[in-house]
């Protein structure tokens, strides 16, 4: 059974107990007032409307199930049928309206909703499970290909899974041993081996990616030739690191054209998010200060030294400032970094360097490393002004030493309680993954954005995935 079918019987299942729900309320509580020979069909002429608007709709995308267009359509198409129905019964001077608007219309619309959501998170399990994937060929020069083809099969909850690689151009030898580790087929030739490829490969999708070797006549024929095999086409604009807000698709005469809009960093320093940061750290030290007394009290006990341990960070435009924690390590810890680092191999200039059995780390540190409440005192640098609650990592004044001009990027704005490294993967991600994700934090800012990744942090912080 399809996706699309599955989803189509949650729907009728949803949209027929809503309105079997509204007949058995006017049958049993309003004991039948007004009932007539003609409500049986009209619900059944209700529910069929109902359903048949939301299949209208239907998108075969299993991303798109449960996602804001989604959500919008189902919206839609309900107000839609009610609204019809209720200009209806008003024209005909009839009660039959009320119990649909009273219950069939809540209930339907809560029930769709939440079936939706359910068929969301299902489908994402499924995704990281390489089940329900939609095989994709992609298309392009040999760099470009590559580059796309690791970002899909990089993305675990995504869509689509590749299939294979055709090469317009020359075909490198780093493609060859990218497509070997991961069992892909390669084929290269000219714009008209395309479909052959599609057909051997067994691909349901083509995304065509930059090359200089594809003109927008093929694009348009390409289209055609997919029609025929039921494929979807997807056209990758070569743009990257750029957030769905910040583009705008329109289109002159018969082109296309990606508008990209510059990056917002420069908003974050505004009233709204300081003031957001404010009050998010007043109410977080509030909640959480019986708590961070409990901990002031274990570490005094257990170990020699304060309470807190401050370490200078580099906050925005290069301004130095002391950053608060509870002290995890034992006293005097900060001395001996150096000596770890040539003990464990690692270069004294490097950046984030973090072992995952630090020997300076106390028992009780560990502990409160995992649970990530040693960094609770941060939010008193929020309140200073110092941090944000979402952010960039804080980095040391060596790490910003050797940053290079595009790292320096991440200096535009407040470093970060949590942000998209806390919720990526934090310690496991590497030096390249960590920068990337704070690049792309600052140049996609938003407060949607911010309030996202506080939500995503309370998992991240529940798994305790890469805390050490």
């Amino acid at each position: 059974m399809g996706l699309s079918v599955a989803v189509a019987l949650t729907d009728g299942f949803v949209i027929a107990f809503a309105v079997a729900a509204a007949h058995a309320f006017h049958l049993f509580v309003r004991a039948g007032v007004g009932f007539g020979t003609w409500r049986e069909p009209a619900s059944f002429v209700i529910a069929l409307a109902w359903f048949g608007l939301l299949r209208l709709g239907d998108n075969r995308s299993s991303v798109r199930i449960g996602g804001p267009d989604d959500v919008k359509r189902v919206i839609t198409a309900t107000l839609s049928v009610f609204g019809l129905a209720t200009i209806v019964t008003l024209f005909l001077a009839v009660d039959f309206g009320r119990d649909q608007l009273m219950i069939a219309l809540p209930l339907g619309l809560f029930g769709l909703l939440l079936s939706r959501f359910g068929w969301r998170v299902g489908i994402h399990r499924f995704h990281a499970h390489g089940v329900l994937r939609t095989p994709v060929l992609v298309v392009g020069n040999a760099e470009s290909a590559r580059n796309l083809a690791t970002v899909l099969d990089g993305d675990v909850i995504g869509e689509y899974r590749v299939a294979g690689l055709y090469l317009v151009g020359d075909a490198r030898p780093s493609v060859l041993d990218w497509s070997q580790r991961e069992l892909v087929p390669v084929y290269w030739g000219t714009d008209d081996g395309i479909i052959r490829a599609v057909e051997e490969c067994g691909a349901r999708a083509v995304a065509v990616t930059a090359s200089e070797h594809l003109a927008p006549e093929f694009i348009r024929q390409l289209t055609w030739s997919l029609e025929e095999h039921d494929a979807q086409l997807i056209v990758s604009p070569g743009v990257t690191d750029v957030a769905l807000p910040r583009m705008l698709l329109r289109s002159i005469g018969n082109v296309p054209l990606l508008y990209v809009e510059p990056p917002r960093h420069s908003r974050a320093n505004r009233l709204g998010k300081a003031l957001f940061d404010r009050l998010f750290a007043l109410v977080a030290l509030t909640i959480a200060s019986p708590l961070m007394i409990a901990i002031a009290i274990a570490i005094k006990l257990t170990s020699r030294g304060s309470v807190f341990y401050c370490s200078e960070r580099i906050g925005v435009s290069g301004r130095p400032f002391q950053m608060i924690k509870f002290r995890s390590m034992f006293h005097g810890a900060d001395k001996q970094v150096f000596s770890v680092i040539d003990a464990h191999g690692g270069h004294r200039d490097q950046l984030l360097f973090k072992l995952q059995n630090d020997p300076r780390v106390t028992k009780l540190g560990r502990v409160l490393r995992r649970l990530s409440v040693d960094e609770l005192p941060q939010f008193l640098n929020v309140l200073k002004g110092d941090m944000s609650v979402v952010g960039p990592r804080p980095p040391l004044g060596r790490e910003v030493a050797v940053y290079t001009p595009d790292m320096r990027r991440r200096l535009l704005v407040k470093p970060g309680v949590t942000g998209l490294w806390q919720v990526s993967g934090r310690s496991n991600l590497t030096v390249e993954q960590a920068m990337q994700l704070d690049q792309y934090y600052v140049d996609n800012w938003s407060m949607g954005f911010d309030v996202a990744i506080i939500c995503k942090t309370f998992r991240a912080v529940l798994s305790r995935h890469g805390a050490y």
